[in-house]
């Protein structure tokens, strides 16, 4: 049975949680990457972690869910199997505290794992859970990022637009990150998914991506990162790439005609964002007038 095992319990006052996770919605590794980044830049201390080996088939051809092992001259030195990490940020009177949750999606047992998650939740307090997925999207890496949101509650919706995400609309499979959003609409816990787009042509890194997912996390949660520290990443990165794509014409064509696609929808993204304001005012008037509920007071929307 999945359980949560903490080493040592720091003293939080309901901090928020950002959970990342290796796996099916993990695209170009951004996902952990940005959990990762959020332990480098702010010191947290590592608080245990949820076990549950039952949880994962390790035979998956996902190379998440394969153990790892470090072999050194011929000799076998450690071996690790999936797991689920706990890092905790205690406040110090300069920055908000802060749960972080490193792991691999779970194969089995999503009810279970998520239960374990949930005794986190509710020992600290949580006030609210970010939930960090990556995609392929057609966007070129010479275009600002695209960022988009699922939330728990339509009221979320209002903070999220200033940070100029989209809201996704899809049906279809779903990821952890989808499922423990949808617990926390049930249990009343406000919840924010953040999935970045990853252009198509990229495989094991997008650090401009994860940079753009820091920055609206550092606004939302009030925590204060230091930008500069990952500029040299995400330059010599790019650096690389552009050498690389300089190399092949056929991919230059490609980034040019997604670049015509990309300016194309900035254009449109003003007309989209008014038919969904006026789709949540609807929404809200239809709660409103919803039969054995209580008006609101006058001076309130």
């Amino acid at each position: 049975m999945a359980r949560l095992v903490l080493r040592h319990e720091p003293s939080l006052q309901a901090p928020s949680l950002v959970l990342g996770f290796a796996g099916w919605a993990n695209a170009a590794g951004m996902s952990v990457e940005v959990v990762s980044q959020l332990q480098a830049l702010l010191t947290t201390d590592a608080v245990g972690t949820l076990e549950a080996p039952e949880c994962y088939v390790i035979t998956n051809p996902s190379l998440a869910n394969r153990p790892i092992t470090t072999i050194r001259g011929g000799l076998v030195e450690a071996l690790r199997l999936p797991k689920t990490e706990v890092h905790a940020l205690q406040s110090d009177g300069g920055q908000p505290e802060l749960l972080l949750v490193e792991g691999v999606e779970p194969d089995l047992h999503w009810e279970e794992y998520v239960e374990a998650l949930w005794s986190l939740i509710a020992r600290f307090n949580v006030r609210r859970v970010y939930t960090i997925g990556s995609y392929y999207d057609q966007i070129p890496h010479t275009r600002p990022p695209h960022v988009a949101s699922v939330v728990s509650d339509v009221r979320l919706k209002a903070e999220l637009r200033s940070q100029h995400v989209d809201f996704t609309s899809y049906e279809g499979p779903t990821s952890i990150q989808t499922f423990i959003l949808h617990t926390c609409q049930q249990r009343q816990v406000e919840g924010v998914s953040l999935w970045g787009g990853v252009p198509p042509y990229l495989q094991g890194s997008y650090p401009r991506g994860v940079v753009r997912i820091l920055s609206i996390l550092s606004k939302l949660t009030g925590i204060s990162l230091d930008p500069s520290a990952l500029q040299s990443w995400v330059a010599e990165f790019e650096g690389m790439l552009q050498q690389q794509v300089a190399k092949n014409e056929e991919l230059q064509a490609f980034i040019r005609q997604l670049e015509t696609a990309y300016d194309q929808s900035v254009t449109d993204t003003d007309v989209q964002q008014g038919d969904e304001i006026v789709e949540e005012i609807q929404q809200f008037l239809r709660q409103r007038h919803r039969p054995g509920t209580t008006p609101p007071p006058s001076d309130q929307p």
